[in-house]
């Protein structure tokens, strides 16, 4: 559905924040930030949001911490390595400091983007209860009290907007919130944040021209695209490892304008990526059979290979030629946000058994 820029008012959901991997330094983030800060947008979090994203952030950071923790456990005849870069995965991890460290860069940008926080203070149970009872949004058939965050989230957002007359962005991948919109004519649901940076940066700047270059160039933006996921960042559950063998094709299925001037462009892409991949098990995983104790470190691998299609976030910068403007250069691509790709493994009915490597 093809949003109008109806307010300029943004609010922004936990699971907005936990799909970028926290990470406030991105394009989108920066973004946001600026056209907030020249007034052209109005940015809301909740009190029930600030708290749940401070909570999930200590929640993640002890999660990693196990996990390091964990290999740490399993590669210990890595210590005998004098490499620094090796070594320093062997140093302690503060997770109380770590943890501080990444609260403050949250808390920093609730500064620099001008974040008005919403009070639920003033929310009166009963108008949530009343909807829990009635099985109106966000809960369900179900009526899962795990909903109760949201529905308080909601009605401080509605309470604000009849206060301001105003109606209010709410940016979520949450059905439920996304449910409890659509009965809502104040609050417009959007599924991501590049889309709403896309409207407002299509709203106050002229970009059709870049519209018609980017298409009559979008073979060039497919193959770096393609060239970059031949190089990507694998991640294999377990103690496999895979490569990427082919890149079969690129389509992409919807764009996003996230920031825009004379001499650039950078959007967001969600592009579906069909491509064969190498997956490398330990002989045992497949056949019961443990490597040889005599020869621990020449374990037999079973190589697999497998065809899937894989949809992604990319990150595009695109640089107008300074000799020719009708042209443009891809200067970056940033596969998933900067984030591993997880190749997913289905089994037999996936895959295509090659022979041992």
């Amino acid at each position: 559905m093809q949003l109008e820029l109806r307010t300029r008012n943004v609010f922004i959901d936990t699971s907005i924040f936990r799909a970028a991997n926290f990470n406030f330094r991105s394009t989108a983030f920066r973004t946001l930030t600026e056209l907030a800060r020249q007034h052209r947008l109005f940015v809301k979090i909740s009190d029930i949001t600030q708290n749940e994203v401070e909570a999930q952030l200590r929640a993640l950071v002890e999660e990693a911490v196990q996990e390091l923790n964990r290999f740490r456990s399993k590669a210990y005849i890595l210590r005998n390595l004098r490499s620094p870069q090796v070594r320093q995965l062997f140093e302690p991890l503060d997770a109380n400091a770590s943890y501080q460290e990444l609260l403050d860069q949250f808390r920093s940008f609730v500064l620099d983007a001008n974040l008005e926080c919403i009070v639920s203070d003033a929310v009166s149970p009963g108008r949530v209860f009343n909807k829990y009872f009635l099985l109106r949004p966000p809960f369900g058939d179900g009526k899962k009290k795990s909903e109760f965050p949201d529905a308080f989230v909601i009605e401080a957002l509605l309470q604000w907007c009849e206060k301001n007359d105003a109606a209010m962005f709410v940016i979520s991948s949450d059905n439920d919130l996304k449910n409890a919109c659509e009965s809502e004519k104040r609050l417009i649901y959007a599924e991501s944040l590049e889309s709403i940076l896309d409207l407002v940066i299509r709203f106050d700047a002229e970009v059709t021209a870049f519209d018609v270059l980017f298409e009559r160039e979008v073979s060039r933006i497919k193959s770096a695209i393609r060239e970059s996921f031949c190089h990507a960042d694998i991640s294999v559950k377990g103690s496999s490892f895979a490569t990427i063998a082919e890149v079969e094709s690129v389509v992409i299925w919807s764009r996003s304008v996230i920031g825009f001037d004379k001499q650039f462009a950078i959007m967001e892409l969600l592009v579906d990526i069909t491509y064969r991949a190498d997956v490398f098990f330990p002989s045992e995983d497949l056949t019961g059979v443990p490597p040889s104790a005599d020869e621990p470190f020449d374990t037999p691998y079973m190589a697999v290979n497998i065809e899937q299609v894989k949809t992604v976030p990319v990150e595009v910068q695109l640089q107008f030629a300074e000799i020719e403007p009708q042209y443009l250069h891809v200067d970056r691509v940033i596969l998933n946000r900067g984030q591993p790709i997880q190749l997913d493994f289905g089994g037999d009915e996936d895959a295509e058994t090659g022979v041992d490597a």
